[in-house]
């Protein structure tokens, strides 16, 4: 027994000089340069496989280091599709690989261990959105990969970051080509977002101030919003029928009306405070009220 706590022990050192590093390196290569010399010398080949290992730690230091090389970089985000990076992040995203002991916990710990977890799938999701912003192939492998039905699955995750992550990648997709949002619309992407939006809206009026939790809903509801608005500005209503028979559904009706009932019962104060978010609904409405 001795033996084993010993070995767990020097295992758990060992990940957290591993984590350690791997943020260390991520400081480094917020610079564009220093991201670049990162591609050249093969340096995403290991930061690709630790999105593999089977402690969660590990896993979303990494995906967080390779989001910050490839952001805003071609050749790297080249360079990370070669090294097989898109399969990893969209297992990640889904939730798989959980966390394997020794954990960073003194003791067995299934709901820190779950926790690591969807840590993970938001360190995924933010790499996900890196890899493929600018980069066409990226973009195609992500479809090819029935990434829009994974991001849907993201909306059930019951963590608000995690739902409002995949709605900003979602977003971010959408609105890159005729192919991503015809993909977006046929994998119901204006109702998800309609029903995050009405999942989201408080039972009653907030009092004053604004806990984590009213401002991490806000966040969802005004992620769901742009993301419907962003699909209505962008797509060919006349090409994709489905879109317009979806927006005039009574599913984006009515999460529209309970959030806009919701701002009526707002004061002078708690409106400004929700301004952006009211903005946002109040166009959507008046394009398809």
């Amino acid at each position: 027994m001795v033996t084993v706590l010993i070995a767990s022990d020097t295992l758990t050192e060992e990940i957290d000089a591993r984590v350690e590093l791997i943020e260390e390196l991520n400081d480094r290569v917020c610079s564009i340069d220093n991201g670049g010399d990162l591609h050249t010398i093969g340096g995403l080949v290991p930061l690709v496989g630790t999105l593999a290992s089977p402690h969660a730690r590990l896993r979303a230091a990494a995906a967080e280091t390779l989001a910050t090389t490839v952001q805003n970089h071609p050749k790297a985000q080249a360079s990370a599709l070669e090294s097989g990076a898109m399969a990893p992040l969209l297992r990640m995203a889904s939730g798989e690989g959980g966390d394997a002991p020794p954990s960073d916990a003194p003791a067995p710990d299934s709901a820190g261990a779950a926790s690591r977890v969807t840590a993970c799938r938001v360190k995924a999701l933010l790499g996900l959105s890196c890899l493929t912003r600018g980069c066409p192939k990226a973009q195609d492998a992500f479809i090819l990969s029935d990434g829009f039905a994974l991001l849907r699955d993201c909306l059930r995750v019951d963590d608000l970051r995690v739902r409002t992550k995949t709605l900003h990648l979602a977003r971010h997709l959408v609105t890159l080509g005729e192919r991503a949002m015809n993909a977006g619309v046929s994998a119901g992407f204006i109702l998800a977002g309609a029903a995050s939006l009405a999942a989201h809206v408080p039972g009653d009026i907030p009092g004053d101030g604004m806990s984590d939790a009213d401002i991490a809903r806000g966040q969802v509801r005004e992620a769901a919003l742009r993301l419907m608005l962003d699909i209505a500005k962008c797509v060919d209503f006349g090409a994709n029928p489905k879109a317009v028979d979806h927006f005039r559904g009574a599913v984006v009706v009515n999460a529209v009306n309970a959030v806009g009932r919701w701002y009526a019962g707002l004061n002078a104060e708690q409106k400004e405070t929700y301004n952006d978010e009211m903005l946002v609904c109040a166009e959507l409405a008046k394009m398809f009220g």
